[in-house]
């Protein structure tokens, strides 16, 4: 490959010349190459891996160095911790100075220098590179890229994650000072994060040993793993939200497979796998778990019998061919309160230790010798990392969770679509959501346990509206196929009546500005997203949550806010239309969506695009339906071969015809208009299939009619669309169009995501491109130029 090749190489962040994620890939056939090698000492696995390795240094020898970097702004995987492991397997150096070669100097070169630049940056994209730092560090004795990994390690699992070990919202990094976009969105932690965060946590205790790894690894296993299961018909979890009230979808085994799949099957395989850790003189104890111990080299089996965490205690039987010296280090974890208690052969031992530290039994061990440990639990509150007045109630190393309804559990169980691995079923209102009613340092003392059932608890003595006072609080991974209660807003008795009337008046102001049905869901804007690819300008979902939940009201914006909230008959029940499922994609290997062949990759890319369930809807021009490719892929966009294009005049509802051939919408003859895009449908339909109040007309509208409604009045081609820029916690407009006439007077113009699509596709002069970001939509340019 040529080095003008590589100049002009399109390389985005899931897409390299058009293929997805082909590193990705291929690090994926590298890695189970070389676990078969390792796990089963198949011969032809480690040849066919070692003859990969010998190709992909062949592929990129005659690249220099920039120019391979320019290759890794696409995602791949952990190639720098496969090529490492090849290193390791044949001995030739070779193959670690390639791995340092495939190692991504923008995200290295920061943290080498303890620079968090994480903001904005797709979280599981990173993690597996980090491994490989540290993986390359351990073999080639770097400690700078062991203090690189290291340092990722502590901003992630100290600073980005949630009670429960999880981190990312719509797959990527929020800023460390900003939670609420994660507690307004259907997608939360992924799966997969909190998997490559266990490896890196496995793999950096095995360097240099700290009782916080073991916090941190026993938190997410206890919470986030063990809740991504199913526990009847075992279908895997890849989002787990904490918007309250919210949920989560399983995988089937037949439908579908995400990563959060294949990484959540060998999760559920390796629970143990940091259970314990020795060296030649010490063998500790990491977590507390019924398991058992073979250390072939001492001759010694050891036992670990416990029902923790529903019993707060543990019994270790040691069984040993015969009496010998060493010590056992029994963790004390960071929850437990006060001294650990221990007893050995059933005599209390002395112990000295402090929580988040290893307490040290030295001793002559002889065959059937007992060590018992206390393990007692406590109800806690912990607050989100931003320091907001969001909390999860925590006993112990568990987070409690709160079965709140089982009532629209769209996509439950997930089809094979792009996007179905997002819960797709209504937002529930954030202003209506259940509260903690007291002061933050006694709260604890209101959450009381249910007699007879252990782990459950009772907060009704806290919990306000009091219809939510019988919810009981659970075990995460005890609930399912529910929505749930996971973080909860708090406020003292005094603040509760002003708070609750800031929300009544927030919803006033929106209904006033908006003049529809503002309900929330709509989550706060977001600017600090970061890429090594270039940034496009955003358009984020409207900041119009309640005031409960911290955000400015909508009064203050200078358009209207409107909610993101998926509605029966149009952007709920994603598997209800085939066509639909192949628009719906969302980030990640089983939700992304594929970029053109031969166009800009993502011209209609990452995240996922609702729309709704009539299938006329779906017949777009862009190439998705009837499995065809992207906008681009053809030299000239094409409509639909299904439909014809419709010209509406403006004004005018083209009522049932929801179809993408719609020629660019432009302003109203105002002197000052905002636009404003509605990611979702908007107004609300209702069920008697008319519009409720507001909006620019009452225009028929229902699930089979998703036109525009661009209000009346003519066009004019001499306004000018300028550029999107994103804004921080404020509704984002659409475009600007100035005039030097008369008054300044603004006009709301609704469109729904196809609509923008239509534009981009039917008017390729119009110069604009866009992308869904998750909920979010990215946009470059839109509208007619000068």
């Amino acid at each position: 490959m040529g080095a003008d090749c590589i100049r002009q190489l399109k390389a985005e962040a899931f897409s390299l010349e058009g293929a997805w994620v082909p590193f990705y890939n291929l690090h994926k056939t590298f890695a189970g190459l070389r676990d078969a090698w390792l796990l089963t000492r198949d011969a032809q696995a480690r040849e066919v891996l070692v003859g990969f390795a010998d190709w992909a240094d062949r592929l990129v020898a005659g690249l220099d160095d920039a120019q391979l970097q320019r290759i890794l702004d696409t995602e791949h995987g952990g190639m720098n911790e496969v090529l490492a492991d090849v290193y390791a397997i044949t001995g030739d150096r070779r193959y670690l100075a390639l791995a340092r070669r495939f190692s991504h100097r923008a995200l290295l070169d920061p943290l080498l220098r303890g620079e968090d630049r994480l903001d904005g940056l797709h979280a599981n994209t990173q993690i597996p590179k980090v491994i490989g730092f540290a993986r390359i560090g351990e073999l080639d004795g770097d400690e700078a890229w062991i203090e690189a990994a290291r340092f990722f390690w502590e901003r992630v699992a100290l600073h980005r994650s949630i009670a429960f070990g999880g981190n990312s919202v719509r797959e990527h990094f929020n800023p460390a000072g900003d939670f609420a976009p994660m507690v307004q969105s259907r997608e939360g932690p992924e799966t997969c994060n909190s998997y490559n965060m266990l490896k890196l946590t496995l793999l950096l205790d095995r360097l240099r040993p700290d009782p916080r790894h073991a916090d941190f690894y026993e938190r997410t296993l206890f919470n986030h793993i063990l809740s991504t299961q199913h526990p009847g018909h075992g279908g895997l979890v890849y989002f787990t939200p904490i918007r309250p009230r919210h949920y989560r979808v399983y995988s089937q085994p037949q439908e579908c497979f995400w990563c959060c799949v294949g990484s959540g099957m060998e999760n559920h395989g390796r629970h143990a796998a940091f259970a314990y850790a020795h060296d030649d003189r010490a063998l500790r104890v990491n977590l507390y778990m019924d398991s058992q111990l073979h250390w072939a080299a001492r001759g010694l089996v050891l036992h670990q019998q416990t029902r923790f965490p529903e019993e707060p205690r543990s019994e270790l039987r040691l069984a040993l061919e015969r009496p010998q010296a060493f010590a056992l280090e029994l963790r004390h974890p960071h929850w437990l309160h006060g001294p650990l208690q221990v007893k050995v052969n059933g005599r209390p031992w002395p112990l000295r230790s402090t929580p988040s530290s290893y307490a040290r039994i030295e001793r002559r061990w002889k065959d059937g010798d007992r060590v018992e440990v206390e393990l007692p639990m406590h109800t806690r509150i912990e607050a989100l990392p931003d320091g907001s007045d969001w909390v999860a109630v925590m006993h112990g190393p568990l987070m409690l969770a709160a079965r709140s309804g089982e009532e629209d559990l769209d996509g439950l169980l997930a089809d094979a679509g792009r996007g179905s691995h997002i819960a797709p079923g209504p937002y529930l209102p954030l202003d209506r959501a259940p509260m903690l009613v007291g002061e933050r340092d006694a709260l604890t003392q209101g959450i009381e346990p249910v007699p007879g059932e252990p782990l459950v608890f009772s907060a009704a003595a806290l919990v306000r509206p009091g219809r939510f006072r019988e919810l009981r609080l659970e075990p995460l991974h005890r609930i399912h196929d529910a929505r749930y209660m996971a973080y909860w807003r708090t406020a003292t008795p005094g603040q509760y009546p002003a708070v609750v009337a800031s929300i009544e008046a927030a919803e006033r102001e929106r209904q006033a500005v908006g003049g529809a049905h503002a309900g929330p869901g709509c989550s706060r804007a977001n600017s600090s997203r970061k890429s090594t690819t270039p940034m496009r300008a955003r358009i984020h979902r409207p900041a119009c949550s309640s005031a409960a939940a911290g955000v400015t009201p909508a009064a203050a914006f200078p358009i209207a806010c409107w909610p993101l909230q998926m509605t029966p008959g149009h952007a709920s029940r994603t598997a209800a239309d085939p066509v639909r499922r192949r628009l719906a994609g969302g980030h990640g290997r089983g939700g992304r969506r594929r970029p053109a062949r031969n166009g800009p990759p993502g011209r209609l890319g990452r995240g996922r695009l609702r729309h709704p369930r009539d299938r006329a809807a779906a017949d777009v021009g862009h190439g998705c339906a009837r499995g065809r490719r992207y906008p681009g892929a053809h030299a000239r966009p094409r409509r639909s071969p299904h439909r014809p294009p419709v010209r509406t005049a403006p004004g005018e509802a083209a009522a049932g015809r929801a179809r993408l051939g719609h020629r660019p919408i432009r302003p109203a003859r105002d002197d000052a208009t905002a636009m404003q895009i509605a990611l979702d449908t908007l107004p609300l339909p209702r069920s008697d299939g008319r519009q409720q109040a507001g909006g620019t007309g009452e225009v028929p509208h229902t699930g089979r009619d998703c036109t525009r409604r661009a209000g009346a009045g003519t066009t004019r081609r001499a306004d000018r669309a300028r550029s999107v820029r994103s804004s921080r916690n404020a509704c984002l407009q659409a475009a600007e169009f100035g005039g030097a006439r008369g008054g300044l007077q603004r006009r709301v113009v609704h469109i729904a995501l196809h609509d923008v699509a239509a534009q981009c596709i039917e008017q390729p002069h119009m110069g604009c491109r866009f992308d869904a970001f998750g909920d979010e939509l990215l946009v470059q340019r839109l509208g007619q130029g000068q």
